[in-house]
């Protein structure tokens, strides 16, 4: 059955109803197909912050690292890692739904240095003190990273 048939005035009238009915009905879905995508890709293509945090072996001796939650993205811990004296280690990496690096380090958070039978350890509030002493660098319009290069840190 076609949208519109016959030939009078009166079938011209039927049609053009019909057809400003479907539009109607249409329209709105119409809207949702084309918009609704876009409007979602536009809030996944936004970028979420990430706040790593790398560790400088600033001692004069190697040093094992430990760390608890140290990812929400890469696994939780850092187990144990060996840093030559010189060398460099992620400590800290996560990402974020807002621009505030103190909500985004968990309290749970720990990194623990081990040298020559001694240990040093940072809980989340001693971390944070040592990220404002330390050299940052912003990448982009997400990536924070500070770089922790502190001899008073050797154990």
């Amino acid at each position: 059955m076609g949208l519109c048939w016959g030939v009078g005035r009166e079938a011209l009238a039927v049609c053009y109803r019909r057809a400003r009915n479907l539009i109607y009905l249409f329209s709105w879905r119409i809207s949702v197909v084309i918009f609704l995508p876009a409007l979602l890709l536009g809030c996944a293509v936004q970028g979420k912050p990430v706040f790593t945090a790398i560790f400088a072996n600033a001692c004069i001796f190697p040093v094992r690292i430990a760390v608890k939650d140290y990812s929400n993205a890469k696994g939780h811990e850092l187990d144990v890692a060996y840093v030559e004296p010189g060398g460099v280690i992620e400590v800290f990496s996560h990402v974020a739904l807002i621009n505030d690096l103190p909500s985004s380090v968990p309290d749970s958070y720990q990194l623990t240095l081990f040298a020559q039978e001694k240990q040093r350890t940072l809980d989340k509030a001693q971390f944070l003190a040592q990220l404002k002493q330390s050299p940052y660098q912003r990448q982009g319009n997400g990536v924070h990273t500070w770089t922790i290069r502190d001899a008073s840190l050797c154990p």
